[in-house]
């Protein structure tokens, strides 16, 4: 900056020099009052310190507040979380495309981009990818939102993590591509809605290349609409104040009519639960009940496993001799026997002879004609 103390002063000012060489007869006073100057004043006013000493660093300043007095409805009174939720399904989307709506946000085409309301928090609205336009002002330089009476970059929000995002088109207005900046590259002014770029090349060459932006913004309740809301929220019931002195009996007046029956008063604190009494003698026992009903048969059993076999009982008696079977059919004629001579030829009770030496043995022929004699050896 340019010396604007003397000869001698300091080479800026805000209080980095060695001190002013020419004052007036007042006090601490540069001497004139020029651009330099106002510009030292706003950037002090900015951080919230007073300018009482010119050659004085803001460190060092007067330890008074001098931030700017706010108006009711610059003062918000709706919920900002500390937190904001995850917003890569609204910046994924292409510049133009339709957004469909989720349980988080509730989604629409809002001039260039979206405008995106959080469901929890509907006073809370994330704008993206707003293309703005140039400032007749500073073309270029400086823009703002496309219709002027409406203008949403007005309250919006610029903290840590309530960001703002800026973006400027290095390609063509067909065929854009965009770049993020810096925010040391641009003032963006939330109060007056303004956005100016401080990037070097960049004012010459926009053209109809205009940058867009993406921001939260609050659009809940301010300060002006307290009294609407005060008047539908019933107050706490206040604090009984202290009985005083009891003033002297008066007459006796007329009996009046019965007043209307108050209404009934807060309920008071629930007391502490008191502590558990003894427990009491047992009583009698009571007479049986009546025997319940028969429950249902239940499933059978598993078959249990086969025990040893028992021993062998006396035989029984005989039974009776069955009745006699049919005669069978004849069978085949038998083969011819040897010569008759050799063996009797009918059937006899064969006797037993038990030959006795120097005995006989005898035995009854039924008929000589049917006897066949067997030659056999000489007895001894």
């Amino acid at each position: 900056m340019p010396n604007i103390y003397g000869p001698s002063g300091p080479a800026d000012s805000y209080g980095t020099g060695n001190g002013p060489s020419t004052y007036s007869s007042t006090g601490d006073v540069p001497v004139v009052l020029n651009d330099t100057i106002k510009t030292s004043i706003l950037f002090k006013k900015l951080l919230g310190k007073p300018t009482s000493n010119w050659n004085a660093g803001t460190n060092v300043e007067l330890g008074a507040d001098s931030k700017p007095f706010s108006l009711p409805n610059q003062v918000a009174i709706d919920t900002i979380p500390p937190t904001k939720p995850d917003i890569s399904s609204i910046t994924s989307l292409a510049q133009g495309a339709i957004p469909t709506s989720d349980s988080t946000f509730t989604k629409t085409q809002f001039s260039t981009g979206t405008r995106n309301v959080w469901n929890d928090y509907n006073h809370l609205v994330y704008y993206s990818k707003i293309v703005l336009k140039s400032t007749a002002q500073n073309p270029g330089s400086s823009f703002v939102y496309d219709i002027p009476s409406k203008n949403i970059l007005i309250n919006a929000l610029n903290t840590t993590e309530y960001q703002v995002t800026v973006e400027i088109n290095n390609g063509t207005a067909a065929s854009p591509i965009w770049v993020v900046i810096d925010s040391s590259e641009y003032i963006f002014d939330t109060d007056a809605g303004i956005l100016t770029i401080y990037k070097s090349g960049q004012s010459s060459g926009f053209g109809q290349r205009m940058p867009r932006i993406s921001f939260w913004r609050y659009e809940g309740r301010t300060l002006q609409n307290l009294e609407s809301i005060l008047s539908t929220i019933d107050g706490q019931t206040g604090a009984t104040g202290m009985t005083g002195a009891t003033g002297m009996t008066g007459a006796t007046g007329m009996t009046g009519a019965i007043g209307m029956t108050g209404a009934t008063g807060m309920r008071g604190d629930t007391g502490m639960t008191g502590m558990t009494g003894p427990t009491g003698m047992t009583g009698p026992t009571g007479m049986t009940g009546p025997t319940g009903m028969t429950g249902p048969t239940g499933m059978t059993g598993p078959t249990g496993m086969t025990g040893p076999t028992g021993m062998t009982g006396p035989t029984g008696m005989t039974g009776p001799t069955g009745m006699t079977g049919p005669t069978g059919q004849q069978g085949m004629t038998g083969p011819t026997g040897i010569a008759g001579d050799k063996y009797n030829t009918t059937s006899t009770t064969s006797p037993t002879l038990t030959p006795v030496e120097n005995g006989s043995v005898s035995f009854t022929v039924a008929s000589l004609s049917t006897l066949a004699i067997a030659r056999g050896p000489a007895l001894p």
